[in-house]
């Protein structure tokens, strides 16, 4: 019989019984909404699938749990990002608007009418 990769090297599987995930594919997703934690996680995927390789479990759901909770602070932070900017430009619209009035009017020489 062939080993069993979910056996560690005490013959426990994980106590479920099943592999840990790698959260790998989030992670990388996760990049485009916060990058610097979003390395974080991806580290910890691939140090997740590496103990997985090597057949240690408890070291990979170890690892997995860390992915796991640093995916959710970049997506968390990624969202929150988002949500600023998008206020930002939202309050900020009518003077960044204005602005390219008077930089147009500047240019152009034609002043600014108000009916």
């Amino acid at each position: 019989m062939g080993s069993d990769p979910r056996v560690n090297s005490a013959g426990s599987g994980s106590e479920d019984g099943e592999q840990p995930r790698s959260y790998m594919g989030l992670s990388i997703i996760c990049t485009l909404l916060c990058f610097p934690t979003a390395i974080i996680s991806i580290r910890e995927s691939m140090a997740c699938e590496r103990f997985l390789n090597q057949g240690r479990t408890d070291l990979a759901k170890l690892a997995s749990q860390k992915a796991r909770k640093w995916l959710w602070y970049s997506t968390v932070l990624g969202v929150m990002s988002l949500l600023i900017l998008l206020l930002a430009v939202y309050l900020l619209w009518p003077l960044i608007t204005d602005g390219l009035f008077i930089i147009k009017d500047r240019i152009l020489g034609e002043p600014k009418s108000f009916y």
